[in-house]
């Protein structure tokens, strides 16, 4: 078997063990895990007033990459910022939807999403 059959067997079974995922469920992750980091800093006193999420691909276009700003005021009455960031496997996306993104992406390089309060 050549090491080419051999790698194709490996992602079949990565495949298989790490499913494929739309865009959207994919976007609505992201939005849950955001909401949560708000929710935590509000469970400790601060206020959210905004914040904004970017998606990019990193320079070998493998991974998605995610950066998120999030404003809030603190008890102090003083904006604070707070930055978190991420990575995941374009690969783990159905093929429409790494193109679908792909196409997003196609006009400036950059996804960017306003983050509005959790319900």
């Amino acid at each position: 078997m050549s090491w080419l059959h051999n790698l194709n067997c490996i992602e079949n079974v990565v495949d298989i063990l790490l499913p494929k995922i739309s865009l959207n469920t994919f976007f609505v992750s992201v939005s849950d895990n955001i909401d949560a980091q708000i929710r935590l800093q509000e469970n400790e006193g601060r206020e959210f007033v905004g914040g904004k999420s970017f998606f990019s691909l990193s320079m070998d276009e493998k991974d998605i990459v995610i950066k998120v700003e999030v404003y809030y005021i603190s008890q102090e009455k003083e904006c604070r910022k707070q930055e978190f960031s991420g990575r995941f496997l374009l690969g783990r996306l159905h093929s429409i939807d790494q193109q679908k993104f792909k196409d997003m992406l196609s006009k400036s390089g950059k996804i960017c999403f306003e983050i509005s309060e959790p319900t």
